[in-house]
Order: C-alpha cells, then structure tokens, then sequence
C-alpha cells in the first residue's frame, strides 16, 4: 500500500461539522483522522461499518401500527384498558412484563 497521501475534496453540511468537530476533538481526533479511519474499515469490512437507516424508518420502529392504536382505543372505550394509579405501579408492571420475556 502506498504511504503518500491524496487530498479528497468533500462538501459538509457545516452546522453538522461545527457540531462535530468539538465532539472529535475530545476524542483526541481530527474531522481528517475520523474519515481515514471509516474508510479504511469500509475497506477491512467491505461494507459501510454502521447501518444507515432513513430518518422514518427509525420512528416507525418504535411507532405502535395503526392496529395497536386502534385496539388500545377500542380498550379504552369498553374499559378493558389497564388503568394505574400511581407512575410506581405502571413502572412495576412495565419490569414485570421484561421479566417474563
């Protein structure tokens, strides 16, 4: 591999960079060093090393479908909905739901 360097033009949003650059500087990098290293592991790994997924796709992971609202309304509406009295109790519930799974 050879050790002389190129110079690569990029175009930036700069109020993502601004944003950037005092994070990577804790971090002991440059915004150069950061690019250096994605691409060398694009190389290593022969694929981009993080996964890209779109700004919605994201909210519709956690966003409950049409049907889960529209049975959550229906529980409300003929008082079958879990009702709590406390923030305590729903969280309660909430644990002990994770520990059956």
């Amino acid at each position: 591999m050879s050790t002389k360097n190129m110079n690569l033009n990029i175009r930036v949003n700069p109020e993502i960079k601004a944003q950037a650059d005092p994070i990577l500087k804790k971090m002991g990098l440059t915004a150069t060093q950061l690019y250096n290293l994605l691409l060398s592991q694009v190389a290593i790994q022969k694929k981009v090393p993080f996964s890209i997924v779109a700004e919605n796709e994201v909210k519709q992971a956690w966003m409950p479908s049409l049907a889960e609202i529209e049975e959550l309304h229906d529980a409300v509406q003929n008082g079958t909905a879990k009702r709590y009295k406390t923030a305590e109790a729903l969280f309660a519930d909430l644990d002990a739901e994770d520990d059956d799974e």
